[in-house]
């Protein structure tokens, strides 16, 4: 027993003991039988469709008769009787550590427990103690140390292997010697693998690229519609990297489709050599959003989350440009926001990754850049500037930002500015190693991330003294004055005063010319799949778009359905022969293609999702979270980064694809950048029966659970 909890164990008793002559005189709850009812509830939200990462919060109700002292709540075998303590101790089935609960989490984007010693103070109240702890998924493996044998033990907790959450409660009624009670609520996991989910690949499946902002649509669009109007098995299957890679990787023939914000205009695809010509089919709406995770101190003493957060556009440019050094502004921010001024402040007390963003060259940097870029000229402080006053900037300080494609790219460097996270699996990591002692973590990123991830976006002022967040109306009341740009894209502009300012279009781009193998052979089969494809995306797909992603307008609806038309509709230079060596069918929507689809043209390396690889993240740049909080000089960073992502761009024509029906989770090493393609950190929210709705909270009123 460690010496801490004997002094927290003593002084409950303590307390116990003090408020016995009041306690004594209320009521003790009574069952039908004379049997004690315990008052006390345990509610878990969300309970259902978990994933790799998730945040469930734990509230804890009880009532003054019946205190709860300190409660324990880990993640722990199913199917297992948990017994009480034995008064003092946790019994040894329920213990962290033991031989059904892990003492290491079950993924680097969960935490190992979640603790709190004020459920005394504020369970009684009518809001009750709320412990806040995040899941995870996979397999993990420790040595149960409470025989002393050190046995191996192993936990699995994914979509065919639910799990429980043991929530241990030191309770007793008043007078009475107090307890380890053990409460159970269940945990199920989300499918993650949606080819599984659809039996296999259809005949003719697509192969597409995308960052994995779009993990969660593609996992939910795929299972909704294996089966629905088209060919039985999942119509696409999908490698993940960066928003650029995936559209240089279409532009070069390697993938049929590519999903992502901007083309051209953004010069993702200035290093390519005759690219293809893409269409740009709107699918979903987005936005670049700032997302705050954590919590601040209330003058009880108790941690509470971030509510709604307002900034202005001036205030979010400087926080991006400056971190934590925002000496402008930071008063007028927590001034208009009083729980940003409480304990420990506005950012994290501890911790080296304050301000976060993600490395990766993509339409989000790209895209918020020139917005800050464009609205900082009319801001008098000119605060799209680095920071002045941080020497490990050196020639850097007090510079103007410019746009860019890449922060781990930019000049002046975001290094010691912002934490450059290596895509949602480095955001779990740094969210699951969060501080007790709060502070805010704050992340650039899109919208579908922080929804993924429980962050809490900011509401950005659009007009004097009016705030808008990022809902599904304030998107789609932006489109009208979203920027269109030359590649037929659009992207939002400082001058746009309606709606969320940072709103997005997504898109997927698709070949104008028709689709062919290697061999220049047509694959009428995926041709026709790309059309039902497509389709689908600005149809029904519109109705099961997660978190984070909203619907398009009729104006972009219209504009989507001109588009598909125009996919595949242009000629070649050399048309492709049908398989069976014949004239190919006219181009065009009029066109009545057959037969079965083939491999895209290219070296078949965009394949899908599974064994062999996939494209690798430029995370390399200066500042790059990399789990072991060391930092580089400025200027090798820099370069560092700029030969990651040249490598990166020069491999693309080397890397693997993957094998349909299997989800890794491996590094590899590919031109001397790592790659990290970890699926099992996907934030969906569906299952292989269909897309239910949102997982329903558990409450446990009362009760030891038992198997």
């Amino acid at each position: 027993m460690a010496f801490t909890n004997l002094t927290r164990r003593a002084g409950a008793l303590t307390a116990l003991g003090a408020m016995a002559a009041l306690l004594l005189v209320l009521p003790t709850p009574r069952g039908a039988e004379g049997q004690e009812t315990p008052p006390y509830t345990v509610t878990v939200t969300p309970t259902q469709n978990l994933t790799d990462g998730r945040q469930i919060a734990i509230n804890i109700k009880t009532t003054t008769a019946y205190p709860v002292y300190e409660a324990q709540a880990r993640v722990c075998r199913p199917g297992v009787t948990y017994e009480p303590g034995d008064g003092i101790q946790i019994h040894p089935g329920g213990r962290k550590g033991g031989p059904n609960c892990p003492d290491i989490p079950v993924s680097s984007s969960a935490s190992v427990e979640g603790v709190s010693a004020k459920t005394f103070q504020f369970a009684p109240t009518p809001e009750g103690e709320t412990i806040f702890m995040r899941v995870g998924t996979g397999v993990v493996a420790w040595e149960d140390a409470t025989t002393g044998n050190f046995e191996q033990r192993t936990l699995t907790c994914d979509v065919n292997n639910p799990c429980w959450l043991v929530v241990q409660l030191y309770t007793a009624p008043s007078g009475q010697p107090p307890n380890w009670i053990p409460v159970i609520v269940p945990l199920t996991y989300a499918e993650i693998d949606p080819l599984s989910g659809c039996g296999g690949v259809a005949e003719g499946s697509l192969t597409a690229s995308g960052s994995d902002a779009v993990s969660d649509a593609w996992i939910r669009w795929t299972l909704d519609s294996c089966g629905k109007k088209g060919p039985a098995g999942a119509w696409t299957t999908m490698s993940f990297g960066s928003d650029a890679e995936a559209l240089v990787r279409a532009a070069e023939g390697k993938v049929d489709l590519a999903y992502t914000t901007n083309g051209e205009s953004a010069g993702f695809l200035e290093k390519v050599e005759n690219p293809r010509t893409l269409i740009p089919v709107p699918v979903a709406l987005g936005a670049s959003v700032l997302g705050v995770a954590n919590g601040y101190i209330d003058p009880f003493g108790r941690k509470r989350p971030y509510g709604p957060i307002q900034i202005t556009v001036g205030e979010f440019t400087s926080i991006v440009a400056k971190g934590e050094y925002l000496k402008e502004v930071a008063t007028p921010i927590q001034n208009r926001n009083p729980e940003l001024g409480r304990p420990p402040g506005m950012f994290l007390a501890v911790g080296t990754n304050k301000m976060n963003a993600f490395s990766e060259a993509g339409g989000v940097p790209w895209q918020t850049t020139r917005f800050l870029n464009a609205a900082d000229t009319t801001e008098p402080n000119q605060t799209w500037r680095s920071p002045d006053g941080v020497p490990e900037l050196g020639a850097d300080q007090n510079k103007p930002r410019g746009v860019h494609q890449s922060f781990g790219l930019a000049s002046p460097t975001f290094a010691f500015v912002l934490g450059l996270l290596t895509g949602r699996p480095g955001l779990a990591r740094e969210l699951g190693r969060l501080p007790a002692d709060g502070g805010g973590f704050w992340l650039l990123g899109d919208w579908s991330t922080t929804e993924a991830y429980d962050m809490r976006a900011v509401s950005v002022e659009t007009t004097p003294g009016t705030f808008v967040a990022p809902s599904t109306e304030s998107l789609q009341a932006a489109v009208p004055g979203l920027e269109k740009l030359p590649d037929g894209t659009r992207a939002p502009t400082p001058s746009n005063r309606a709606g969320y300012p940072l709103t997005y279009v997504l898109y997927a781009f698709a070949p104008a010319n028709p689709l062919a193998d290697a061999n220049n052979v047509c694959r009428p089969g995926s041709q026709e799949l790309l059309k039902t494809w497509l389709t689908y995306l600005v149809g029904d797909g519109q109705k099961v778009l997660p978190p984070g992603f909203a619907p398009l307008t009729d104006e972009l609806r219209a504009e989507a359905d001109e588009r598909i038309a125009q996919v595949g509709a242009t000629p070649a230079a050399t048309p492709c022969t049908t398989p069976d060596g014949g004239e190919p069918p006219p181009p065009g929507p009029d066109a009545q293609p057959t037969g079965a689809g083939g491999a895209p043209t290219g070296t078949g390396d965009g394949g899908p999702v599974g064994a062999g690889g996939g494209p690798s993240r430029a995370g390399t740049g200066p500042g790059s979270t990399s789990g072991t909080g060391s930092s580089v000089s400025v200027g090798d960073a820099a370069a560092a980064a700029a030969a990651a992502e040249e490598a990166l761009l020069a491999s693309s024509t080397d890397i693997p694809g993957f094998v349909a029906g299997l989800l890794p989770s491996w590094l590899l090493a590919i031109g001397g950048i790592v790659a990290v393609v970890l699926l099992a950190w996907f934030a969906a929210r569906t299952t292989s029966a269909g897309i239910p709705p949102p997982g329903a909270g558990s409450s446990v009123t009362g009760e030891v659970s038992s198997s």
